[in-house]
């Protein structure tokens, strides 16, 4: 599909806090302004995406920030600590991604803000690790039962597809183990390149279309 055009960015970082008030982060997130054009991009149009990791150092920033510069971005990135939320737009669409920290806080923060309106969730991995899947898949459809969002919030598992680790072509086996505790969210599978840009949109234009 090649590049896209048309794409802003902004990147809002905030530490993790569990007193942190959800009123006053949206009132920091209102305009989210674009770096190139200057436009301002209002919070309520955006198609919000909350980011984890399956565990730590997985590749949830250099996947992000890839989308967002359009170009790969894989190496030399920190680690993201408590919450990260970036914006763009995509194709007309407006987009945040909030990137949680992979740690039992993450979660605890992403229970915080599971309020916030999700459109989806995304689970970032790069060795599929069948006791490591099935305990975090678990720990994020509890939080989305016990607030209320059973069957309205799909969950997309996304694989780095690094040589070294194996991983491709193991969509249908991955699929199949989530099957075992499907708790009433719709779960998908992908394995794509982070280095291939042409690969992430055909992924965020997936998203889109399962929404």
């Amino acid at each position: 599909m090649g590049a896209t055009q048309g794409i802003t960015q902004k990147n809002i970082s905030l530490r993790y806090q569990k007193s942190i008030d959800v009123r006053s982060t949206n009132e920091n997130l209102t305009n989210c302004r674009s770096v190139s054009s200057q436009d301002s991009i209002k919070l309520g149009s955006f198609y919000k995406i909350a980011v984890l990791g399956m565990n730590t150092a997985v590749g949830k920033t250099a996947f992000i920030s890839s989308l967002i510069n359009q170009t790969p971005m894989v190496t030399n990135l920190p680690q993201t600590i408590g919450l990260d939320v970036k914006c763009m737009l995509y194709q007309q669409q407006k987009i945040q991604f909030w990137e949680f920290d992979s740690s039992e806080g993450g979660l605890l923060d992403l229970e915080n803000r599971i309020n916030e309106t999700f459109n989806c969730i995304m689970i970032i991995f790069e060795q599929f690790d069948v006791s490591l899947f099935k305990k975090r898949i678990t720990q994020v459809q509890k939080i989305c039962n016990e607030n209320k969002m059973t069957g309205k919030v799909p969950i997309h598992l996304i694989g780095n597809d690094r040589l070294d680790m194996k991983i491709s072509g193991k969509e249908k086996e991955i699929q199949k183990m989530t099957q075992t505790i499907y708790d009433g969210n719709r779960i998908f599978v992908h394995i794509v390149d982070f280095t291939q840009i042409k690969e992430l949109n055909n992924l965020l234009q997936f998203v889109f279309k399962e929404k």
